[in-house]
């Protein structure tokens, strides 16, 4: 019993730690910046549409909600979600690069 839950430990450690750590990490920095700049360009493109469309709330100047989201809320949360993208793809990149540099040092 004690070596499966070794041999599962080494595993874990093995994938948490593996060489290309910063590889799946760019792609999910990479991921998420795309998802977030798509979603920033639609909610946006509808916030835009709906002003020009004069179709706003009068007691805010916001567009109204399209589907029960708030399209000015819904551009926040995408907007979030760009700088969390940028923030993990900087960080694969660093990490790559270190490794980079501590090979050549060798």
């Amino acid at each position: 019993m004690s070596d499966n839950v070794t041999r599962g430990n080494l595993r874990w450690d093995i994938s948490l730690y593996s060489p290309k750590r910063w590889r799946i990490t760019i792609a999910l920095g990479a991921v998420t910046l795309a998802v977030g700049i798509v979603g920033t360009i639609y909610f946006g493109s509808i916030g835009i549409t709906q002003v020009v469309k004069k179709n706003v709330n009068p007691q805010t100047g916001l567009p109204n909600a399209v589907n029960g989201i708030p399209p000015a809320s819904a551009q926040v949360v995408f907007e979030i979600l760009i700088f969390i993208g940028l923030l993990v793809l900087s960080y694969g990149i660093a990490t790559g690069y270190t490794r980079l540099c501590n090979k050549m040092r060798q």
